[in-house]
Parts: C-alpha cells; structure tokens; sequence
C-alpha cells in the first residue's frame, strides 16, 4: 500500500506540473487575448458581449464541472476494476448529456430574446448583433456540453497531457481570433462569435477523437442498468445546479450591472472575470491533480491516504493563489496599465479587479471539500444549501444598488454570501466524513493561512506605496518580487511542518550540492 500511495503521489506531481505549465501558458495567452478583443470591439461592443454573451465565457467553467461529477463514477469504476460499469456510465452520461443540452437550447432560446429586447440597455444600432451574438453563443455552449462525457473520461484515467495539449491549442485560437477582430471587415461582434463558435468543434473533435481511440469504454452501448441511470441523473443534476447557481451568479451579475450602470461598467466587470478566470485556472489545475486519487482512496476506504491528499490540496490551492494575489492587490493600477494600456484603465476596473481577487481565493477553497461530499455520493442537501447561499448575493446586490450603492458593491455581497457558504459546507464534510476533525483544519490550516495572507500583504503593500519607480512596469516586476519572497518566508514560517520544513532544506542543498 505504502508503495501504491507512493507511486500515486508521483502521478499526482507529474500531472500537477503538466496543469501548472498549461495554467501558465492559457493564462499569458488569454489576457493578452482579452486586450485584443478590448480593443477589436471598443469598450461599448466589449462591454455588450460581456453581458449578452457570458454564457460562452461560463462554458468552459460548466463543461469542466460537469465533467467532474461525471468523473467521479469513471474514477470509482476504474478503483474497483469494473470496467464494464465504465462503459455503462460513459453511455448514460451521454445520453444524459444530450438531452440537457436540448432542454437548455430550448429554454434560452425563448428567454433570451424577450429578455434582451424588454430589460438590457443596449444602442439601438447594436440590437441586431446583440440576438446574433447570443444565439452565436447559444451555439458554443452547446458544443462545450456535448464533451463532458469524453472530458471525464480523460480527468478519471489521469491523462491530464492531452487535456493541457487541447486546452492550450483552444486558447491559441482564440488568440489567433481575438487578433484577426481588428482586420474583419464584417460586424466585428458576430465575427468574433462566429469564431469562437468554429473553435468549440475543432475542440469537440480532439477529445472525441482521443477518447475513443484509447479508452475501450468510450463506446455507446446499451443501458442495462437503469439505476445508474437514475443515480447518474440525480448526481449531475444537482451538480449542474451548484454549477449553474454559479453562472448565473456571474451571468446574473453582469445583466444587473447593465441594468442599473451601462456597458461600462459590464466592461470593469469583465475584467475583473478575466482575473477571477485566471486565477481559478490556477486553482482548477490543482483540483483535477488532486481529485481522481481522492476519489479511488474514498472507493478503497484508505482514509489516511485520502487525508493527507486533502490537507495537500488545500495548501497548494491556497498558497499558490496567495503568491499570485498579493503582487496584483497591491499593485493593480499598474497591473492594469501594463496589461490593457493606461488609457483604458478606471477606478471602476482596479474595484471590481481587487474584489474579484479576494473573492476568487475565498471560493477556492471549497474544492477539496466539494471532492470529499462528491465522493459520497451524498450530494443534494450539500448542494441545495450551499449553492442557495451563493445565489442569495445577487438579489442583495439589487438591493444594494435600489438604495444608491456604487456598482462594485456586487462584490462586496458575493464575497459575503461566499463566506457564509463557506461555513456551511465545513458543517457538511463533518456530518458526512466522520475523519475529519475541524479543530485540525482552523489550527493546521486557516490560521496560518489568516498569519501569512496578513504579513506578505502588509509589507508588500507598504513597500509598494513607498517605491520611487514611475515606470509601471519596472514597479511591478520589482513588487513581485518583494511580494514573492515575502510570501515564501511566511510560508516557511508559519505553514511548513518541522518535516516539511527539513526536506525543503534536504531539497534545496542537494541542489546546490550537484552543481
């Protein structure tokens, strides 16, 4: 068992490294792609798409969710050597599939246009474009749903090179695209659907020809066992409603921010999202490391190993995220200078951008819990309360706002109702995993978390405020830094075990000592 663990461990590292590289390469590629669609479409037409069109942005978050959940039913199959109940499984969640992404087509397609016509603040010369662009991206949504079923299939056997290949080639194109925006000679906002449109099959078509030619189970049979049916049905409904409480959250945010403010402030919020999409690539690389063993150590009962991957994960979430946010809330105005051009930045962009960090790390952490709950099988109570309390920020944003309250305080309510979520679904994984033990996880985990965020940010900040340099640039290569080092001492400090501590230093001398 010991060497099992040790050989899965290794497995684990190799396929975080993989994700951590494509996290990086999709991350440098889509934000310079976001600046060459900011400035293709204008900040109006940007500002349009963003709010007519999030549900291609949401997607790709939905698409991977979804094909998480399918997930755990391949990874317990393969944890238990069935491999017929895999092939059982990829079939219901197909067909499973399939018919969601008929009712979902269906139901926007009704809504949609009578919502964009009576309620949305849009120019009169861009309605037209506006039900294009939505019906576009009706379109890509579609296809990004037809993949899960091949996209688990993928996450349960641990290849997560093919999945880094296809998503980073993905991103490629839509880099291509963002910059062919500015020499269209057609409406450049249906242009650009169109496009994403074409990537989303040349996408389907990779994983689909992946997924067939090398998993056996990858091929449609008939459906013996209608329970599975049922329970598969059970499962990914309720996921695909904590899943679609969090699109509609954002989706949802950006509409009522149209309402009440206009384009431009849908255009702050967006790239705000483009931080949070970031960043929770970050995080989501991490997870799909993590989370096929956690699922085949649940299925085997080894809860020691399982608990030492969940203390694992959670660190790593939450301390690479830290290295990431610190340096950005301290120095977003530079940040956004660098990134989108001084001229486009605003007070509104550096709110939304800040808030949206710090929401971003607090949702993080909800995914090595959301794992363990998944692995159970014990999904619907979980999910209805706490993806409830995550939809109860919109309507205390509109509230906010009927009382006068400036645009980013629909921030300020999603980070709350996320805080509040958070709580509850600790009270869950105690009442569904009787090893865990909260006392350990506030002295292990949260309250060296609170003593690192506080220390980094207070002397990255400071030192960030005090710095002679004008050139944004060189200002923020120089507030990494110090916000780097700041943060890895903390951690040696504050985080690191005395064991772990000794074989980082074993770690790093050993280095030393071969050169």
């Amino acid at each position: 068992m010991g060497y099992g663990n040790e050989h899965k461990t290794k497995t684990i590292a190799k396929n975080t490294i993989v994700l951590f590289m494509r996290m990086l390469v999709l991350t440098i590629v889509n934000l310079y792609s976001v600046k060459l669609v900011l400035n293709g479409l204008g900040i109006v037409d940007y500002g349009l798409y963003n709010a007519i069109a999030a549900l291609v942005t949401s997607s790709t978050c939905i698409s991977s969710t979804l094909a998480l959940s399918t997930q755990r039913y391949y990874s317990f199959a393969i944890g238990k050597g069935d491999h017929r109940k895999f092939q059982q499984t990829f079939s219901a969640s197909l067909l499973l599939t399939v018919l969601l992404a008929l009712t979902i087509m269906i139901l926007f397609s009704i809504i949609g246009p009578w919502f964009i016509y009576n309620y949305m603040t849009i120019p009169a010369s861009r309605l037209t474009s506006a039900i294009n662009v939505f019906f576009l991206s009706l379109a890509s949504f579609m296809i990004v749903l037809i993949q899960i079923p091949y996209l688990a299939a993928i996450f349960a056997n641990e290849d997560m090179g093919v999945y880094a290949l296809v998503s980073t080639i993905d991103s490629l194109l839509k880099l291509m695209l963002a910059y062919s925006i500015s020499h269209a000679t057609a409406d450049r906002l249906v242009f650009y659907g169109i496009g994403l449109v074409i990537i989303a099959l040349l996408t389907l078509t990779c994983y689909v020809f992946f997924a067939t030619r090398n998993y056996q189970g990858c091929r449609c049979c008939k459906i013996e066992n209608r329970s599975l049916m049922k329970e598969l049905a059970l499962f990914s409904g309720w996921t695909f409603y904590g899943t679609l409480a969090s699109v509609v959250t954002t989706h949802g945010s950006a509409l009522t921010l149209n309402v009440f403010f206009g384009p431009v402030s849908n255009a702050a919020f967006s790239i705000g999202n483009q931080v949070y999409n970031a960043m929770n690539s970050l995080s989501g690389s991490t997870v799909v490391a993590f989370r096929p063993a956690m699922i085949k150590s649940f299925a085997r009962n080894d809860y020691n190993y399982l608990g030492r991957l969940f203390v694992s994960g959670n660190k790593l979430i939450y301390y690479l995220l830290l290295l990431l946010a610190i340096p950005l809330l301290a120095d977003t105005d530079n940040v956004l200078a660098v990134w989108l051009g001084k001229n486009n930045v605003n007070v509104e962009m550096t709110s939304f951008t800040r808030l949206y960090i710090i929401y971003t790390i607090l949702l993080s952490l909800h995914n090595p819990i959301t794992t363990i709950v998944q692995a159970t099988a014990k999904i619907r109570n979980y999910t209805l309360v706490v993806d409830s309390v995550m939809l109860a920020g919109l309507p205390l944003a509109i509230l906010l706002f009927l009382d006068g309250k400036p645009s980013f305080w629909i921030m300020l309510s999603l980070i709350i109702a996320c805080f509040i979520a958070h709580i509850c679904r600790l009270f869950f994984l105690c009442r569904l995993y009787k090893e865990f033990r909260l006392g350990g996880y506030i002295n292990k985990f949260v309250i060296p978390a609170i003593a690192t965020t506080a220390i980094s940010c207070i002397i990255t900040i400071y030192i960030s405020k005090v710095l002679p340099i004008t050139n944004h640039l060189m200002h923020l290569v120089v507030v990494t830094f110090i916000a780097t080092v700041a943060t890895l001492f903390c951690i040696f400090t504050f985080v690191l075990t005395k064991g772990e501590k000794q074989k980082a230093f074993s770690f790093f001398v050993n280095r030393i000592m071969r050169k």
